[in-house]
């Protein structure tokens, strides 16, 4: 019989178990999903402060019918990045509200002064994660998700 080898971290919670693999969107993914998201819209599919109900299985369905065999699904992915867009936007629009601060219409890039970014990102500290992103989809995001975050002073 081999002699059995200790592990000193055995045990002790050091061992992650199998990791989920993370799904990256690839630029044209990202652009047929704001493409089937403006077609939604246009649809009557949004309501006050998100879309109807089946909203999912229509745009994995666009999706698909553009991307054949693309692994992309309603829940989680679709979901999911409507959700991180829709947090990104609410953001951007804040701050672009305010003065000194704007987005860069050739790259697409958020545009600020070092001491004024520092103030906003002392008011609002998600901001940080956002500074040196690309949002080349900010003005779809505008007609997709409109208002549906009330913002500023009397929110």
């Amino acid at each position: 019989m081999a002699a059995q080898q200790n592990n000193p971290d055995e045990g002790r919670g050091k061992i992650k178990a199998t990791s989920t693999m993370r799904r990256v969107w690839t630029y044209m993914e990202e652009k047929e999903l704001v493409s089937a998201l403006k077609e939604i819209v246009l649809k009557g599919y949004k309501c006050d402060n998100g879309f109807k109900s089946g909203y999912l299985l229509m745009l994995e369905n666009m999706i698909a019918r553009v991307f054949p065999g693309c692994d992309l699904k309603g829940e989680p992915h679709i979901n999911s990045k409507i959700h991180v867009c829709k947090k990104q936007y609410a953001c951007l629009k804040i701050m672009l509200g305010n003065s000194g601060i704007g987005l860069n219409s050739t790259t697409y890039r958020i545009d600020a002064l070092p001491d004024v970014w520092e103030a906003h990102i002392k008011v609002d500290p998600t901001a940080k994660s956002l500074k040196n992103k690309t949002f080349s989809f900010y003005s779809d995001w505008l007609e997709i998700f409109g208002n549906d975050r009330a913002t500023g002073n009397d929110s």
